[in-house]
């Protein structure tokens, strides 16, 4: 990973912080409905999950992909069976990959019993957004397209195929290390804290913020990639 880039992006990443919050602060505010309202033990699961997820535009519905949408219909319709999925989820004791590939498996299933004619669209994306959600301060929002462009532009070490499972163990990693880099700029610190308010999750361990930073440099920040890739060549 070339850290010089890393710190190049990150002096953007100030330099137009607040007209990148304006449009990406509805993921805290997500985060935070998310966290009000989450409890896998109540006694009306779908209407919990519905509430849960109702800040969750973008993140899971947007343009064709409806993983919101078809994990609760199928829970309407097979409460009991969609809960036991989150149940095997969010169990930390188990091997992470091994918990992604149980869920979308059973997901899959309940959705080919349930909507035959339709797509369960939770895949590595989704699954990731859920554990975010249930462990803010674990894990991290994931795009595969996002991954593969960040990681060319900071020179990331890795070569990501579609749908491999190795996919997130890499990109955890590249999130760690990218994160470490991050909390050390205190000015930054101080400005994602100041656009925290009551409406939003704060991120303690700053997993969302990196997220946040890695989204923009392959998004908001695209003339700046353009610029940096010119001086190295």
């Amino acid at each position: 990973m070339n850290l010089k880039k890393i710190d190049y992006f990150k002096e953007e990443y100030k330099a137009r912080f607040e007209e990148i919050h304006l449009q990406e602060i509805y993921k805290w505010k997500a985060f935070k409905c998310f966290q009000d309202n989450w409890d896998i033990n109540s006694s009306d699961f779908t209407s919990m999950l519905k509430a849960s997820l109702d800040k969750t535009a973008n993140l899971l519905s947007t343009g064709n992909y409806w993983p919101k949408g078809m994990l609760i219909q199928n829970s309407e319709k097979s409460e009991e069976q969609v809960r036991e999925l989150f149940h095997l989820l969010v169990d930390e004791e188990e091997d992470l990959l091994n918990r992604i590939n149980e869920f979308q498996s059973g997901m899959k299933k309940i959705n080919a019993l349930n909507f035959p004619n339709k797509k369960a669209y939770n895949d590595h994306r989704a699954i990731m957004v859920y554990l975010s959600l249930i462990y803010p301060d674990r894990y991290y929002l994931y795009k595969y397209t996002m991954f593969c462009d960040f990681i060319e532009k900071i020179e990331y070490s890795y070569e990501p195929k579609m749908g491999r499972n190795e996919n997130i163990g890499q990109y955890l990693n590249m999130c760690s290390i990218v994160r470490d880099e991050l909390v050390k700029d205190q000015i930054l610190l101080k400005l994602h804290k100041n656009r925290i308010d009551e409406d939003c999750y704060y991120d303690n361990n700053f997993n969302l913020l990196t997220q946040d930073f890695i989204y923009a440099v392959t998004s908001h920040l695209a003339d700046s990639q353009a610029t940096v890739g010119k001086e190295r060549a």
